[in-house]
């Protein structure tokens, strides 16, 4: 899994892999390193235990987007309890300045039943919206996120990728139908 590093640069956000042995964490879970140079010291902020699952046979492509000032992770993971069983993805929000280890730095995203993947996650520029692109039933599709408490903003069927403006809330939306620019998650899709 691609891991991600914070804005600052300062600390790292992975995915631990089915073969992962820590001392921190199981296969699938997610952490926090709070200092790149030293994994073994990292702080698990999700383990496939939060959906019910002690262990997990399979995972699908998991995704980390780090929220532009550092104080929030989100993620997204696939879990399936046996091979061939249709992987079940889940996203989440993390507050991760402070960490207590309790369940109230986590929000769960609201996410469609039948996710074939996830092909991308980000942070708007200041930090507000969250947007996550996926596949659903073989139709592209995206899915825009409140950044603080996880609600379901919009969606916008047909979109392939979302190239969030570095600063504010302004997005490229890309489609096979052509691109688009949106000032907020809320406005109508301008062509471009």
């Amino acid at each position: 899994f691609t891991p991600a590093w914070s804005p600052d640069g300062q600390r790292l956000a992975v995915i631990l892999g089915p073969a992962a042995e820590t001392t921190w964490g199981g296969p699938f879970s997610i952490g926090i390193l709070p200092d790149a140079t030293e994994p073994g010291f990292a702080r698990e902020i999700w383990s496939p235990k939060v959906v019910g699952r002690e262990t997990a046979a399979q995972t699908g492509v998991g995704s980390i987007a780090w929220e532009p000032t550092g104080d929030r992770v989100a993620a997204v993971i696939g879990l399936a309890g046996a091979s061939g069983e249709p992987l079940e993805f889940s996203g989440w929000i993390f507050n991760v300045t402070g960490l207590q280890g309790t369940e109230k730095h986590r929000v769960a995203l609201d996410f469609p039943d039948q996710v074939d993947a996830v092909t991308e996650l980000g942070y708007s520029g200041d930090g507000l919206y969250l947007s996550a692109t996926f596949r659903w039933m073989g139709t592209p599709e995206v899915r825009w996120y409140d950044a603080s408490s996880g609600a379901l903003l919009n969606q916008r069927t047909g979109v392939t990728q979302v190239v969030w403006a570095p600063a504010g809330h302004r997005a490229i939306l890309l489609a096979s139908s052509g691109a688009a620019l949106v000032a907020a998650p809320d406005a109508v899709p301008e062509p471009l």
